[in-house]
């Protein structure tokens, strides 16, 4: 079974009920991370990990906070590969069809320290045209958020240990976009996509920042999916 940590606030119910029913019955071995709420932000935290603004109690750091902790159980726990979900995550009908094609390719590329996207949150995809028959992971430069992504073993060594060096000043898919920029992690987007934040499409808010929920937001987010894949399939 995948080794699968889940980024998730202890006391939020809603979203703890609606992860649960996603991983139902997926072959995953799960753990929730519920260390690091604001409340677990002490002084000594701050100054270990965070810098500039990110050194601050705030739900976003928490957010931070809980990838960092994933990724030290990952070390600690020495998972060659772990799958790491934010709890607002919906999975695709195709997740567990695609899910296992994407771990094979990993190890029959021996693809390392290394970051797999597997969502289109930010409704961007690989274009037609770069696509090759069989092959279902794609190098790229940045990630596309931080909802739903593997990580190799050595992928998490590398980002902890630039955090020992530098400490985290921003959101992790941007840290992990610095990362890659430093060339100490390598970024693979999966084609197809196999999730979504449910915080993204606007069907349940958000608790880092100010992005609007609701119908008009959900149908705007359906009608653009729709768009980008139709463009991506034509480039």
């Amino acid at each position: 079974m995948l080794k699968t940590y889940v980024i998730h606030v202890s006391d939020d119910t809603k979203r703890e009920r609606h992860i649960k029913s996603q991983i139902k019955g997926q072959d995953l071995e799960v753990v929730f991370i519920t260390e690091g709420d604001k409340k677990d932000l002490s002084k000594q935290v701050l100054e270990t990990y965070f810098t500039g603004n990110r050194k601050n109690v705030t739900n976003s750091t928490s957010c931070v906070y809980k990838h960092i902790l994933a990724y030290e159980q990952i070390v600690d726990n020495k998972d060659p590969l772990a799958l790491v979900l934010e709890d607002d995550i919906i999975f695709y009908r195709n997740f567990s069809t695609y899910l296992p094609k994407f771990i094979a390719e990993i190890y029959q590329r021996d693809l390392s320290q290394c970051i797999v996207s597997l969502e289109d949150s930010m409704l961007t995809y690989i274009k037609r045209s770069k696509r090759i028959e069989g092959t279902y992971l794609y190098p790229q430069k940045t990630g596309r958020y931080a909802g739903a992504y593997l990580i190799d073993l050595k992928g998490a060594k590398a980002i902890l240990a630039m955090i020992e060096q530098e400490k985290c000043s921003i959101p992790m898919d941007w840290y992990h976009d610095y990362c890659s920029k430093k060339e100490r992690l390598n970024i693979y987007w999966a084609h197809p996509t196999i999730g979504v934040q449910k915080s993204m499409i606007g069907s349940m808010s958000t608790l880092i920042d100010n992005k609007t929920s609701g119908i008009f937001k959900i149908l705007s987010f359906y009608i653009q999916r729709v768009y980008k894949r139709l463009l991506y399939n034509l480039r």
